[in-house]
């Protein structure tokens, strides 16, 4: 008999928080789930913590794996669960005791495809809440469509969107992931769960939200989605071009490309700030022959020695901030 909810965990060098992770899942008032461990090459005591729970607790089962990353972690989970919901959790993250209860009762009783719920960020023992928008609240297919293209053309952005990005505070009609053969995208880090998700809900018909937070989301300094990556822009860039196919009405030529060098701009913008000369320089060299970026330069200024032009006056813009760090770090 298949449980009502898959939990996938992918793991990574997570010693330090793995166990209260899982105890918050072991000790769930909802005790019909299986729990789907992918150690993903750790080299720490992750994998031998894993199969301890493995061991005293039936409903966990572990999958040792190299390291291939989260998004393949995920995908080796997702093809392995029975359940009739799937849910993520994050190795470092914890659950509240009632979690699966009250989100499970929740998709149950409105029929939704998918049922989301708040977060409480936890960074240094310090508990800040983050509320959905839409709290307390049924979104039906129509409205779905609407936030969908919403999110993808703001990359997340958009308030509304803005706890639709990621994984971790819903739980998955299976029967849609199955059916369309939704997985993580992956050989990427950025954009990854957005894609799923915007994907996910191009066949959801009713998303459902709580009223609750019940997931609690550790901050991390050095964990990958704090940390710059030069590959930004090619990994978000490759976000749009499936958005681009996903939605060909709405996500026209100008759209397209306004997103792109939108993107760009943000990179620029912080890679200063938050790296300094160095960082906008590394991310301008590790963009001067993208071939994305170059046709969207093109097609809004129509020629590369524009783009050079254009490009020189955001690197001013982004340097402000930059100018603004340096003078006050000399008074």
């Amino acid at each position: 008999m298949e449980p009502m909810v898959s939990i996938v965990v992918p793991v990574y060098n997570a010693q330090d928080y793995i166990v209260e992770c899982l105890d918050s899942i072991a000790n769930q008032s909802m005790k019909d789930f299986e729990v789907l461990l992918i150690d993903d090459g750790s080299t720490d005591r992750s994998g031998e913590i894993c199969d301890d729970y493995a061991k005293k607790d039936s409903r966990f089962r572990v999958f040792h794996k190299s390291n291939q990353g989260v998004s393949a972690a995920r995908n080796t989970g997702i093809r392995h669960s029975g359940g009739k919901y799937i849910a993520f959790v994050d190795a470092d993250d914890y659950l509240a005791p009632d979690a699966y209860e009250r989100m499970t009762r929740n998709a149950e009783e409105t029929k939704a495809s998918q049922a989301v719920c708040s977060f409480y960020y936890v960074c240094d023992g310090v508990l800040t809440e983050k509320r959905t928008y839409f709290e307390n609240t049924i979104l039906e297919k129509d409205q779905v469509e609407e936030i969908n293209r919403a999110m993808a053309f703001s990359g997340g952005s958009d308030e509304r969107t803005a706890l639709l990005s990621s994984p971790c505070n819903k739980l998955y009609l299976r029967k849609i992931i199955a059916e369309h053969e939704i997985l993580f995208e992956e050989g990427i880090d950025y954009g990854e769960d957005l894609m799923f998700n915007i994907y996910f809900y191009r066949f959801a018909e009713k998303v459902s939200f709580l009223d609750s937070s019940l997931y609690y989301r550790r901050i991390i300094n050095d964990s990958l989605s704090n940390t710059y990556r030069e590959k930004r822009f090619q990994e978000a860039s490759t976000a749009f071009k499936c958005f681009r196919d996903w939605f060909p009405e709405d996500f026209d030529a100008d759209t397209y490309h306004t997103s792109v060098l939108n993107l760009n701009r943000s990179c620029i913008r912080y890679s200063a700030r938050n790296r300094g000369a160095g960082g906008l320089k590394a991310y301008l060299r590790s963009v001067k022959h993208n071939a994305v970026l170059e046709e969207s330069y093109k097609y809004r200024y129509g020629s590369s020695l524009k783009r050079i032009l254009a490009e020189k006056g955001e690197i001013i813009f982004a340097a402000v901030p930059l100018l603004k760090y340096y003078i006050k770090k000399v008074i």
